[in-house]
């Protein structure tokens, strides 16, 4: 089992942390805490941020700011926070050692909270991960840790992404719109069935990714063997660990899917990379939505929404500029018209300006990210400076699938 906590995708490579359980008791602790009864509906505040969804928790009557993702099997606080929780030691383990998005061993802290608490929703005893959250995001206070599947499978969950709330309760909701069941593995994860050109095989439901599409592990490239695709060469992952790989993955854009039995309308990508172990959807696709989750009797109900969910352009700039030890570098490089030989870029230059920008005008990646994204939604060029004193204009132009 793999796991990755996806900060940043779509524009830019996986940055992540995966955790692989595989004992008797790292499922025992992925299946601590209680709620408490309590049998009204309650309604909390949601924003979104980098794509993924972020709520209010107390932990401990501490206020922070998690990200809601049912593909982690513990929830989890940034180190930095930690401290200011009081969080219990676990006596049974200390520690649980992971592997990251680069495949390295990871060490980290294991705990426990007193009290998870959302509006008057009360978890007792429930367990977190320390780890280094702002490494990946950067610092700041818009995430600070993860409420993880060991809460989330507790409660039933109704998101209503025009007004950008969640309605939580122990009684399973009752809504009209498309149904996909779901099962729930030992560690909490959630799988529902995805049949791809005709071949079906389990996929993960996973918010905890802000895929534009659905990523898919690079061995099953051989079902797309007449279809074009478009290349990405570079940075393909940045851990916790500090450590990061460079290969090659590919986007497909023509193909037939189904999802829990049900065909839908719209059209999405695919990614193939050596970074995913089998299949996963992001938030991303279900945000067309609003979206419950009925944990109780393992069901997603899909609901019409108000307001359209803004895409992903079906364009790039070519190069994919990263912050990656302590400077702003070229991460890599999609088939895209802007990448030439006359332009000269190449994976691992380091760029000193990004629209008159340098690396102290971002916080991390995200924001980063949210720069390059906002100049391709109003389709704007990137102006980049690099090192050596050269300066080139990158017009948002459609990839190259071939």
């Amino acid at each position: 089992m793999t796991k990755k906590l996806l900060i940043l995708l779509s524009l830019f490579p996986l940055l992540g942390l995966s955790q692989e359980p595989n004992t008797d008791q790292i499922i025992k602790m992925a299946n601590l805490g209680d709620v408490l009864p309590y049998h009204k509906n309650d309604t909390i505040p949601i924003t979104i941020y980098n794509d993924v969804i972020v709520l209010r928790v107390n932990v401990n009557d501490k206020p922070l700011n998690l990200m809601w993702d049912n593909g982690f099997s513990f929830s989890a606080i940034d180190k930095k926070v930690s401290s200011k929780v009081k969080l219990n030691n676990y006596e049974q383990q200390e520690s649980v050692t992971v592997t990251d998005g680069t495949n390295n061993q990871v060490k980290m802290d294991i705990k426990i909270a007193d009290s998870v608490t959302l509006k008057n929703y009360v978890i007792k005893n429930s367990p977190f991960l320390i780890t280094d959250i702002q490494s990946l995001i950067g610092n700041s206070d818009q995430i600070q840790g993860i409420v993880g599947a060991t809460i989330i499978k507790k409660l039933n969950w109704s998101f209503n992404f025009d007004e950008n709330y969640v309605v939580i309760s122990q009684k399973p909701f009752q809504k009209d719109g498309i149904t996909i069941p779901f099962q729930l593995n030992p560690y909490n994860r959630m799988y529902t069935s995805l049949t791809l050109n005709g071949t079906t095989n389990g996929v993960e439901i996973d918010f905890g990714s802000n895929s534009d599409g659905i990523d898919l592990t690079i061995e099953a490239i051989g079902l797309f063997k007449n279809s074009k695709k478009s290349e990405y060469k570079g940075v393909a992952s940045v851990s916790v660990s500090g450590e990061y790989k460079f290969n090659t993955s590919y986007t497909i854009k023509d193909f037939d899917y189904n999802i829990g039995g049900v065909t839908f309308p719209q059209k999405l990508k695919l990614h193939l990379s050596p970074n995913e172990g089998g299949a996963r959807i992001g938030n991303k696709f279900f945000r067309n939505y609003n979206v419950v989750f009925n944990m109780v009797n393992s069901e997603i109900i899909l609901s019409k929404r108000e307001k359209e969910l803004i895409k992903t352009p079906d364009k790039s700039y070519g190069y994919t500029i990263i912050l990656l030890d302590g400077n702003l570098i070229v991460g890599g490089l999609q088939s895209n018209p802007n990448i030439t030989e006359d332009k000269g870029l190449k994976v691992g230059d380091i760029i000193l300006k990004i629209n008159d920008k340098t690396k102290d005008d971002f916080m991390g990646n995200a924001d980063l990210k949210e720069h390059q994204l906002q100049h391709l939604l109003q389709d704007k060029s990137l102006i980049i400076e690099t090192k050596t004193g050269d300066k080139f204009i990158l017009e948002p132009l459609p990839n190259i699938y071939e």
